[in-house]
C-alpha cells in the first residue's frame, strides 16, 4: 500500500462518509509499513501536550531511537 521510501508528511486530512473533516498533524518521518498512531487536532509542542496518548507516543519514539543508536 505504501511506497518503500521514507516520507515526511506535515498532515493527513480525512473526510468521513458523513462529510466531516479530520486533520492529523504528523511532522515526522515514516520509514516503515507498521501501523502508525496519530491524534486528530492541532499540532502541539511537547510542553503544551497534557494528554496521556501524547506522552505515550513520545516515550515509544524515544525508546525506538535509543535502540537505533546503540
Amino acid at each position: 500500500m505504501f511506497p518503500e521510501d521514507s516520507w515526511f508528511p506535515d498532515k493527513v486530512e480525512v473526510r468521513s462518509p458523513e462529510g466531516d473533516d479530520y486533520n492529523f498533524p504528523i511532522y515526522r518521518w515514516i520509514a516503515d509499513s507498521e501501523v502508525q498512531l496519530f491524534r486528530e487536532g492541532t499540532a502541539l509542542r511537547i510542553l503544551d501536550d497534557n494528554h496521556h496518548l501524547g506522552k505515550y507516543s513520545r516515550e515509544k519514539e524515544l525508546k525506538l531511537r535509543e535502540e537505533l543508536y546503540r
